[in-house]
């Protein structure tokens, strides 16, 4: 390891156990599958521990994997909360990502983290109280573009509808097995492929008449009513993650023999390929739905990162993610 001794590794991956075992919110010991709550946890954190091994050494204990809760992340620097001792440093110390869940253990521990997701969202959605609208939380003022066959035009308005949020969490990207069932998890939210439906619907019949022109009048980019789609949709529908295109293609009514499908595939450049996020899903180890379970998940920041204010792209080494909780308000919470 550049700029560390080699007797220090050992002193370092101690040092890491010892201080998630104090910091971290929860702790999974991968050897018994127990839970360790810290009541007054120094950092949001769902940490793994168990055996290891680094540079041909092996470990009794590693720290293997970590999710962030909230604004924590992975690996990362942490603040203390405000309350915390006043002779302990605001700040603890990121951990050093050397060791790794294997197949094997990913399989074993991968149902009680989702389990554990499941539960910290629920608990925590469990306690907010009312919004600025409504005393529902999930109920907030939502824009709805539709078309009106009679006029022929594309109303918008604003009418209040359940839109359900929840918490985010954060995990690294080197933990592969569990970042390919986050995507799987969330290429598979019945929520997202309502949406897609409903939205390659709209836009089929949105764009209905330039089906019948041969050859359009002008460049299909350039026509009015491609245009407003593109402003309108695609451009929302973009920024909550641009593999997502390609998935709203995939529900176009008659798929590729639709007459919109090479116009679309070019006005969204879509190569044909299926896009890294797809691949990770795709690639997730069998029978993930039971691993899963009813989990329901929204990617917010994903393997690209973000754009930032200069609108350069910013890299991140994690991905973020949202996990919805499992009632639509508190009047249906169980």
């Amino acid at each position: 390891m550049n700029g560390i001794h080699p007797a220090m590794i050992p002193i370092l991956v101690q040092r890491d156990v010892d201080l998630v075992k104090k910091e971290a919110k929860i702790v999974i010991n991968l050897s018994t599958l127990n839970l360790i709550r810290n009541p007054k946890p120094g950092i949001n954190l769902i940490a793994i521990i168990g055996p290891g091994e680094f540079l041909g050494r092996k470990y009794r204990e590693a720290l293997l994997c970590e999710i962030g809760l909230g604004r924590s992340r992975s690996y990362h620097d942490a603040q203390r909360p405000k309350d915390s001792k006043l002779n302990e440093s605001r700040w603890v110390e990121k951990r050093r990502k050397w060791f790794f869940l294997n197949k094997e253990e990913y399989l074993v521990v991968a149902p009680l983290i989702f389990e554990i997701l499941q539960e910290l969202t629920d608990k925590k959605v469990a306690t907010w109280k009312h919004n600025f609208y409504s005393d529902d939380p999930f109920l907030l003022p939502t824009p709805r573009n539709y078309f009106s066959r009679h006029q022929k035009k594309l109303h918008q308005s604003i009418s209040m509808r359940p839109q359900r949020t929840g918490i985010r969490f954060a995990v690294s990207k080197k933990d592969e097995f569990l970042v390919r069932d986050i995507y799987w998890a969330a290429l598979n939210n019945l929520d997202l492929k309502i949406h897609l439906n409903g939205l390659a619907k709209f836009i089929d019949l949105y764009l209905s008449p330039y089906k019948k022109q041969r050859p359009l009048r002008r460049r299909f980019s350039k026509l009015k009513r491609v245009v407003r789609v593109k402003r309108t949709c695609l451009s929302l529908l973009s920024k909550r993650g641009a593999y997502l295109l390609p998935e709203l293609l995939k529900c176009l009514p008659k798929g590729q023999r639709n007459p919109l499908w090479p116009h679309l595939v070019y006005l969204l450049g879509y190569g044909g390929s299926a896009t890294k996020e797809r691949r990770l899903a795709d690639s997730a180890l069998p029978d993930s739905k039971n691993r899963v379970g009813n989990l329901e998940v929204k990617i917010t920041t994903g393997l690209f990162g973000k754009y930032g204010k200069q609108g350069d792209m910013l890299i991140r080494d994690h991905i973020v993610f949202e996990v919805l909780p499992s009632y639509y308000s508190h009047n249906q919470a169980s």
